[in-house]
C-alpha cells in the first residue's frame, strides 16, 4: 500500500476528530463537515477492501508459482529425459523432447508444457516401455490445467485489486478536496485565535509535520494539548509505523507554504 495515502487517511481522521472537538455553527459549513465525514467512512471502507484484494491477488499468484516450480522440478525434466531416450532413433520426434532454455514467461511455459504433453500422448507406448511411470501423463496434464487455472485467477485478481486501488485513490481525492474547502472556512474561523490556527494547521498536514507542529504551539503558550497522529477515531487500522516516519531528508513532509499546495491539500 502507497505510504502516502495511508498517511493521508491518517490525516484525515485527525481533521474530523478536531472538526467535532470544534464544530461549525454555520449551517452550510457544517454540511460540509458531514460530508467530509461520510467520505473518511467511504474511504477506509476501500482501503479495508483495497488490502484484502492485494493479499488475495499476491497469495493467487504464489500458488500459481508454486504449482509451475513443482512442473518444472519433476514432471517435466523426467518426461523430456525418458522422450529422448525412447525416441532417439527417430531424430525429429525426439527433438521434441529436447529441454528448451527457461524462460520467466508464462505463456512460453505452458505452450512448452502442452507440447511436450502432446507428443508424450502420441508416444506413450515407447515412453512406457522405457521406464516412465503409470501416471505419469495423467499427472502432467492435471497440473498443466491446474496452473493454467490458476493463471486465470491472478490475472483476475489483479484486476479486481486494481480496480479498488483506483477507487481509493479516487475517494482520497474527493476527501482532499473537500479538505481544501473545509481549510477555507477554518482560516476565516480561527483568523483572531493563532492557537487554534497553528492545531488546525498542524492537523490538517500529512505526517510526523503534524505533530510537530503541534509541540510548537504548544510551546509558544497555547493549552492545547498536541494533536494524536496515529490512530483514526473511525476506526481505520493503520499502523504507527506507516504513520509517523518522515523522509530522511525532510522533503516528503514538508509543511505547506503560502502559495504552494501542501501535501494533504
Amino acid at each position: 500500500m502507497n505510504r502516502m495515502l495511508t498517511r493521508k487517511l491518517a490525516m484525515a481522521a485527525r481533521t474530523l476528530e478536531f472538526l467535532r472537538a470544534h464544530p461549525f455553527t454555520d449551517r452550510n459549513q457544517a454540511t460540509v463537515a458531514t460530508q467530509f465525514e461520510a467520505q473518511l467512512a467511504a474511504a477506509e471502507s476501500l482501503f479495508l477492501a483495497e488490502h484484502k484484494d492485494r493479499l488475495a491477488a499476491v497469495a493467487a499468484q504464489r500458488h500459481g508459482a508454486d504449482l509451475r516450480r513443482g512442473l518444472e522440478a519433476h514432471l517435466l525434466p523426467s518426461m523430456e529425459r525418458i522422450g529422448a531416450f525412447a525416441t532417439r532413433s527417430d531424430a525429429q520426434v525426439a527433438s521434441r523432447f529436447a529441454t528448451p532454455p527457461r524462460s520467466k514467461s508464462q505463456a512460453a511455459f505452458v505452450t512448452r508444457a502442452a507440447s511436450l504433453l502432446e507428443v508424450a500422448r502420441a508416444h506413450q507406448d515407447a515412453l512406457t516401455r522405457n521406464g516412465l511411470a503409470r501416471g505419469h501423463i495423467t499427472e502432467l496434464a492435471n497440473g498443466l490445467a491446474q496452473f493454467r487455472d490458476a493463471t486465470t485467477q491472478a490475472q483476475v485478481r489483479r484486476q479486481h485489486h486494481h480496480d479498488t486501488r483506483t477507487k481509493l485513490e479516487r475517494s482520497l481525492a474527493e476527501l482532499i478536496e473537500l479538505l481544501r474547502l473545509l481549510d477555507a472556512y477554518n482560516r476565516v474561523r480561527f483568523q483572531r485565535d493563532a492557537g487554534l490556527l497553528t492545531r488546525w494547521t498542524a492537523v490538517r498536514t500529512v505526517g510526523r509535520v503534524a505533530a510537530a507542529r503541534a509541540r510548537r504551539g504548544s510551546e509558544e503558550g497555547s493549552e492545547l494539548p498536541p494533536v494524536p497522529v496515529a490512530n483514526s477515531p473511525t476506526g481505520t487500522p493503520v499502523a504507527p509505523s506507516e504513520i509517523a516516519p518522515a523522509s530522511a531528508h525532510g522533503h516528503d513532509d514538508e509543511p505547506p507554504r503560502e502559495g504552494r499546495p501542501s501535501a494533504a491539500a
